[in-house]
């Protein structure tokens, strides 16, 4: 199916209509569909108004195949939120049905057999439906909540049936079917002979595909467990029980350094999903823009041809040079050599267009030696469309573009040479080049006398990480670093401002904002102050943070350990990158005021953080050191 058939199947819907769910009786509302600007726009069942862009249609449109079933979750690998509207208003076109099978029910596109629009019809005749590619011949994807729900049912239903194993057996597999629709025997893919390692499998699972929850079993003894989300795009069931079924094979000893591994990158991947602008800074040699392509490389299955490549396809690494006084080398140039206007595409928009083409992937630039120009004037239309960034209700987040559309020849042939797409290309000749939501840019910066100094205008818009700690044992057992499967959903953050979690994560936020006023207080009168920009990646941040609550043996930290962990590092990143200056701007006892305040509520805030740890106060303790020849900075 092709976008406009489905805008022209949604206009013939009644606006202002109420519309029946298709896995449900509640009822959504159908508002209207902008035809202009391509747009959805309906109301929840609670009355919230929802819209969906043309992104969105455009892709569900492209997936959407005649006589398959299917559901907009399924087509779209969970992607975006209030998914169900939009399938329940589909359902109600002229050429689609829904289907049943046992308990399930999808949607069906049968162009061949239109009805009255506005309604829901069943389709009964399921030899009609193509059995090959249908999806109720498949094994069913379930969500995280799916799957910790089956695992929550199962510890109550055992709970009341005893612990005879064969029941577990019995009871798992009548629990979880009604979601998947399929035969799984769960011993022949576990091979477990015990209770005991369905703990064990559960630990696994809530910990790579949880939800936020408290999760207590009276059969475990009163345990509880803190899950957090970490995938929310949809993975087939039994994908989940045969990789689990890999992990819990293994000694225990190497399934805790795995957590330990992936707890290793933990600071990059959160400051990454809050702000997909990030500096790495320290000396030379420390593996900086190293980082960023095995971050890339982690993307892919480790038996895929990128991950085994050199330069994973989305990894670009580009050497900033010292003559860089403009933006012409990253977005490009028109050029009036040939005697007509060409545009001369620079490496950061051919990028951009790449990474636009696959928008599933993490794409990752990496600026080498970022301040060896003035990023200011270099780098200043992304500095400023990185401002725009909006968050929709579709889960999508658009920026104003980095090169605007002209109606000109030149204009385009640039765009018909970016890409090979159509969709791709229209998307930029309606709406100009724009930043797409997986592009994540990674700038290296060593500070030294060959180099710029950062404004905090660069710095307010980046989450800045220092790398100066260097093991000289590190790297001598293995290659490189090895970093876990990384998914998009762990990179890719839809939250954008602070409003985006708070309501959800209250008693959170509430601590951070108590931190950062204290924090701000002392900087009152200084123009190291921060707003709301700060405020809001403060947030971002505490909140990104929140699923990395296990220690390095794999042991549950408690949330006071993990917010106050979380504080220290962002104070480091978003407040003492700013600070600088000679002895009349930054004076002892600011410093002092600041380490005071740090301390106190850090510890007021922390469960047993170890405060002699602390990132900010370590560093506040060498600024003070470099105000005694008169100056200091954050930087070395």
């Amino acid at each position: 199916m092709d976008l406009n058939h489905l805008i022209d199947l949604i206009s013939q819907l009644p606006e202002n209509s109420q519309m029946n769910y298709v896995r449900g009786e509640s009822a959504c509302t159908f508002v209207r569909i902008d035809k202009s600007e391509i747009r959805l726009y309906a109301k929840t069942p609670e009355g919230k108004d929802v819209a969906f862009a043309e992104s969105f249609l455009s892709e569900l449109a492209q997936r959407i195949e005649p006589n398959v079933a299917f559901n907009t979750s399924q087509l779209l690998n969970n992607k975006g939120s209030n998914r169900a509207v939009v399938d329940s208003i589909i359902a109600n076109t002229a050429e689609f049905y829904w289907i049943t099978k046992d308990r399930a029910k999808f949607t069906v596109w049968i162009p061949s057999k239109p009805h009255e629009p506005g309604i829901l019809v069943e389709w009964t005749d399921l030899d009609f439906i193509n059995r090959e590619t249908s999806l109720l011949h498949q094994i069913q994807p379930v969500s995280p909540k799916t799957v910790r729900d089956c695992f929550i049912h199962f510890w109550k239903m055992t709970d009341e049936h005893g612990a005879d194993y064969e029941n577990y057996i019995s009871l798992f597999e009548s629990t979880v079917n009604p979601y998947i629709k399929a035969e799984i025997n769960f011993n022949s893919v576990f091979e477990i002979t015990d209770y005991k390692q369905y703990k064990q499998i559960l630990d696994a699972i809530i910990s790579k595909y949880g939800e936020l929850s408290y999760l207590s079993s009276p059969n475990l003894g009163g345990d509880k467990y803190r899950v957090y989300s970490t995938h929310k795009h949809y993975v087939t069931f039994l994908n989940i029980l045969q990789e689990t079924a890999k992990i819990t094979r293994q000694k225990p000893k190497t399934l805790h350094h795995s957590l330990k591994v992936h707890s290793s990158y933990r600071h990059y991947i959160a400051a990454i999903k809050s702000k997909p602008f990030l500096l790495l800074a320290g000396i030379s040699g420390t593996g900086k823009s190293r980082i960023v392509r095995e971050l890339a490389r982690a993307c892919w299955d480790e038996d895929s041809e990128e991950f085994k490549a050199q330069k994973p396809k989305n990894f670009e690494m580009i050497q900033v040079k010292p003559n860089w006084h403009d933006s012409s080398e990253l977005i490009g140039y028109v050029s009036r050599v040939s005697g007509k206007a060409e545009f001369v595409a620079g490496k950061l928009l051919k990028f951009i267009a790449k990474a636009w083409e696959d928008t599933d992937t993490p794409y990752f630039l990496c600026l080498d030696e970022m301040n060896l120009a003035p990023v200011e004037q270099y780098f200043a239309e992304y500095l400023s469309v990185i401002e725009s960034r909006k968050s929709h209700e579709d889960g999508l987040v658009t920026t104003d573009p980095i090169l605007e559309k002209v109606d000109e020849e030149w204009y385009f042939n640039l765009t018909a040479s970016l890409t090979m797409k159509d969709d791709i290309r229209k998307k930029f000749n309606k709406e100009g080049i724009c930043i797409p939501q997986n592009l994540i840019v990674v700038g290296t910066v060593n500070m030294d006398e060959t180099t710029f100094s950062f404004s905090r205008k660069v710095l307010d818009r980046a989450m800045t990480i220092e790398m100066n700690e260097v093991d000289l044992d590190a790297g001598l057992t293995e290659r490189y670093e090895h970093i876990e499967k990384l998914g998009y959903e762990e990179l890719i953050g839809t939250a954008v401002e602070g409003v985006d979690v708070y309501s959800d994560n209250r008693e959170v936020c509430d601590k951070a904002l108590n931190y950062l006023k204290a924090v701000n207080t002392v900087l009152e009168g200084t123009p190291f102050k921060v707003a709301y920009r700060t405020r809001n990646e403060f947030l971002l941040y505490v909140v990104n943070n929140l699923p990395y609550n296990k220690d390095e043996e794999g042991n549950e930290l408690p949330d006071g350990y993990v917010i106050a962990r979380t504080l220290d590092e962002v104070t480091n990143m978003k407040i003492l990158s700013r600070i600088e200056g000679d002895d009349t701007k930054v004076t002892d006892s600011l410093l002092d005021n600041l380490k005071r305040v740090i301390t106190e509520k850090l510890v007021n805030i922390s469960d047993g953080f170890p405060i002699e740890k602390s990132v900010s106060l370590k560093k506040l303790n060498e600024m003070k050191q470099r105000l005694i020849s008169g100056y200091t900075s954050f930087w070395s």
